[in-house]
């Protein structure tokens, strides 16, 4: 999450509303719904992309255990 808020320079509100569909890794880009509900195209580097993919293979599965969320970040209450 700190690569990400650094990387791309989101807000704390828009990282923790921010959901999967919404990242496209391939083009290295976010889609972010900020203040007023304005959406924005910000670029992701390849670092934070890394770290991204990383934690959706290896840290996000054990948090859900059996849910499903669409939340991009995820506690472990399964919650955004």
């Amino acid at each position: 999450m700190l690569e990400m808020l650094y990387a791309t320079g989101l807000r704390v509100s828009e990282l923790v509303a921010l959901r999967l569909i919404e990242i496209n890794q391939d083009m290295g880009v976010v889609r972010v719904f900020g203040k007023g509900n304005k959406e924005r195209m910000v670029p992701m580097g390849e670092e934070a992309s890394a770290w991204l993919t990383r934690y959706l293979k290896d840290g996000r599965p054990p948090l859900l255990a059996r849910a499903q969320s669409d939340a991009a970040f995820v506690t472990a209450r399964e919650g955004r």
